[in-house]
């Protein structure tokens, strides 16, 4: 049977619209439970996983500590299950009001159990693949609110976007990844509808999808574009009264704000729910097409329900309620001034990175710090550089650290078109010294490291009277610890290259950590314990907008033009706050 999508987006609009307003009831329902419930008994769960491996949370050196002990790791099983669960629950629940259409039965409780007691023992690890991996990184078709956060950190994704062969291997992962998800799109209402198990069902979805792939590509780009259109029109919608208020109503501009902002948050969640729903539905419907099934006699003529006068109280409700949060919390534009913007190994777009050159751009730009790398060469000399060996940037296979300083003075780097040769510490802290330019130097360590190498980095910082304008960082948590004892007013901070979790409480006065990596608790904790935190590498103006608006200590960034505008722009005009709303419910 020839399938067109303009017919099934169209069934999709008449099901849709025959009972629009229950239809978000359930997904509102669904993904509440997920937020407000489910997370927060996975999260206790894991914690117990945290307590008995006694750590306060999972990251790049501690992970083996996790893995060898088998209650954290069988806590951290079950939390994926039952993460896992949820989504199926979840996803089947959607379906299931989303299928009543082409059954006569009323909707029960056992139809929605049903998926989740035929799950067979030996699909679990399928079952895993597909819902943590394939699903929230293919990005097509059906997700859950418990997934669609999971993604790859950036600090890895430039680390891979850096080397070629593995650039072309991440993006055909992608391709392959979003193939798979063309090809398995009806393996949850397959799972839902017929018996047999998970990879019964995903074995089903491939062969009925080989002739039909081009047609769901079409589908969930006919809808994403909807989406898209949409949130521009609530946009605009939004703006253009904020703008008018802003100029003849100034004294009245937090409350037009407020009730603007929280307009705008409603629109997005329908829009939002609007597309799951078109998205789910049209999953069923297409199903049913591919089966030559007819919507049931019963339910064909079937006439909608108004919506009840306490449904609308509830909206009106929660829509006050909103406006509230938004006012009282609608941030200070002093605080965009108050969060550290550090300049990420220099000017490095127009200049190679840590170089004398990207140090000389970037202090144009009065950053807090210029952030930059040591390393320590074969003869002890220390130098700035943050690749261990110069593939990247020389084109030479070969460790820093097997270089004396004569035989490094004749390498030269290259980047974005840009050539320069390494610096030794001596000289780009004389060069920082006469910008009067603030320094935060990364320390890396490897195992050939002398003995004198930080008591060495100090005497240099020393000799060029900057103690008090040099702070300190390091991946490596016994050498940053070591420094702070050995120079106890020295200001050092721990870098989480990953952190699931909390953060461990230990003599440091800040934590870096990847944007990916940053909660509400872990933000929490970092307050508690009085520490400071900065956040990497926040590269877009929507990371930058945020982040300018909570109480961090600060962000590192790449484009330290961008940043100087971001907060130019929320110290001018309020319209970002348009925003704030979002951002302060969304999930971290």
């Amino acid at each position: 049977m020839k399938l067109k999508a303009r017919d099934i987006l169209k069934e999709s609009t008449r099901l849709i619209g025959n009972d629009l307003w229950r239809y978000v009831l359930v997904i509102a329902l669904t993904e509440t439970m997920a937020l407000l419930l489910v997370r927060q008994v996975s999260s206790r769960i894991f914690q117990l996983a945290l307590v008995s491996a006694k750590v306060q949370g999972i990251n790049n050196q501690n992970y083996l500590q996790i893995l060898t002990n088998p209650i954290a790791l069988i806590l951290i099983l079950f939390t994926l299950f039952l993460l896992g669960t949820f989504v199926v629950l979840q996803i089947t629940t959607v379906l299931a009001f989303a299928d009543r259409p082409y059954h006569d039965n009323k909707l029960s409780l056992k139809s929605i159990f049903k998926p989740i007691l035929k799950m067979k023992p030996t699909n679990y690890l399928v079952f895993v693949l597909y819902i943590f991996i394939i699903m929230p990184l293919g990005n097509v078709g059906l997700t859950s609110v418990v997934t669609e956060s999971l993604r790859i950190p950036s600090f890895i994704i430039e680390f891979i976007e850096s080397v070629p062969w593995m650039m072309i291997t991440y993006y055909l992962g992608l391709i392959v990844l979003f193939y798979l998800n063309i090809r398995f799109f009806f393996a949850f209402i397959i799972f839902y509808n017929e018996p047999g198990s998970f990879m019964q069902a995903l074995k089903h979805s491939w062969t009925i999808t080989r002739k039909h792939a081009y047609l769901i590509f079409k589908i969930t780009i006919l809808i994403g574009a909807g989406t898209i259109l949409a949130t521009l029109l609530a946009l605009l919608i939004t703006l253009l009264p904020l703008i008018v208020s802003e100029h003849f109503f100034p004294n009245n501009l937090k409350l037009v704000n407020s009730l603007l902002s929280t307009a705008f948050l409603f629109l997005v969640m329908f829009i939002v729910s609007l597309s799951s729903i078109f998205m789910i539905q049209g999953t069923v419907v297409a199903y049913h097409q591919l089966k030559g099934d007819q919507v049931s006699p019963s339910r064909a003529f079937y006439k909608p329900k108004k919506h009840s006068l306490i449904i609308n109280s509830l909206v009106i409700i929660a829509f006050v309620f909103f406006a509230a949060v938004a006012y009282f919390d609608t941030p200070n534009h002093a605080l965009a001034g108050s969060v550290s913007v550090v300049s990420h190994r220099g000017e490095s777009r127009n200049a190679v990175e840590n170089t004398l050159e990207s140090l000389e751009l970037a202090a144009k730009h009065k950053p807090s710090y210029v952030e930059m790398d040591i390393q320590q060469l074969a003869d002890g000399t220390i130098v700035v550089f943050h690749d261990y060996d110069l593939k990247r940037l020389a084109g030479i296979n070969r460790k820093l650290n097997t270089y004396t300083i004569d035989e490094l003075r004749g390498v030269s780097i290259h980047s974005h078109g840009n050539t320069s040769t390494i610096p030794t510490l001596d000289e780009y802290l004389a060069l920082a010294d006469s910008l009067n330019q603030n320094i935060m130097i990364e320390i890396k360590t490897t195992t050939k490291d002398s003995p004198e190498f930080l008591g060495d980095i100090m005497k240099i910082v020393e000799s060029h009277n900057m103690r008090d304008r040099v702070i300190y960082q390091s991946l490596d948590k016994y050498a940053i610890l070591n420094y702070k004892e050995k120079f106890p007013d020295a200001t050092v901070g721990y870098i989480l290259g990953i952190n699931i979790g909390g953060l461990e409480d230990m003599n440091v006065d800040f934590f870096s950590l990847e944007d990916y990596s940053v909660t509400t608790r872990v933000v929490n904790d970092a307050q508690r314990m009085r520490k400071g935190l900065f956040v990497w590498t926040i590269n877009s103006e929507e990371l930058m907008q945020f982040y300018f608006k909570t109480q961090i200590t600060g962000i590192i960034t790449d484009n330290l033009e961008l940043a100087e505008e971001v907060r130019e722009d929320m110290k001018k005009t309020p319209i970002s706050d348009l925003f704030w709303s979002l951002d302060f419910l969304e999930s971290r």
